[in-house]
């Protein structure tokens, strides 16, 4: 593992877990035991999410609130003015800063139960299997635009074990596709 920022959980009481998460449990289930069931399903799962900018850095912020305690970020870029107005993250003390640092540390404020690795160099060669190490889940959130990212990202998720599938939810104007990858679906790169 190479030597980067890891914010690990300082509470582990389960009575705080559960207090915090006991909304998200009506949603999870008909019963209480089908609930809970479902509520450790995400606490033990570890998500990645690959760019936590516009929608990236929000939907991290919503994992955690949602009870996931395992997550990776990872996005090279730095919070600039212009994303103050549509970027969790993005504030003027956040203005310079790495989006994947800034994001972990917030998210990792929300609740204090929640391990995060994070990956300020984003997603490249050098690190990528590293990133999908012990993955369950990635999110693929990564500027539309930034093309060998996304193939080095794809690439490690065909050779990941772990991972059982990748997402990514592009939103162009007023609408929002959703593609989920799996091992035997079409390649991003096809």
């Amino acid at each position: 593992m190479a030597d980067r920022q890891r914010l690990v959980a300082e509470r582990t009481d389960e009575n705080y877990y559960w207090e915090r998460v006991k909304r998200n449990l009506g949603w999870l289930g008909d019963t209480e035991e089908e609930q809970r069931e479902r509520q450790l399903k995400l606490r033990e799962a570890t998500i990645g999410v690959a760019g936590v900018g516009g929608i990236g850095g929000a939907t991290a912020e919503r994992l955690v609130r949602m009870g996931v305690q395992n997550l990776k970020v990872a996005d090279p870029d730095t919070f600039e003015v212009s994303n103050i107005n549509r970027q969790f993250g993005a504030t003027i003390g956040n203005v310079g800063r790495n989006k994947a640092e800034a994001v972990a540390e917030l998210v990792y404020d929300t609740t204090r139960d929640v391990n995060i690795d994070v990956f300020p160099e984003g997603i490249c060669e050098e690190t990528v299997d590293e990133f999908f190490e012990g993955c369950d889940y990635v999110l693929d959130k990564i500027e539309l635009y930034e093309i060998d990212a996304r193939y080095t990202l794809h690439q490690a998720f065909r050779r990941s074990e772990q991972c059982r599938f990748m997402m990514l939810t592009p939103v162009f104007g007023h609408r929002t596709f959703f593609f989920k990858w799996t091992k035997d679906s079409m390649t991003a790169e096809d």
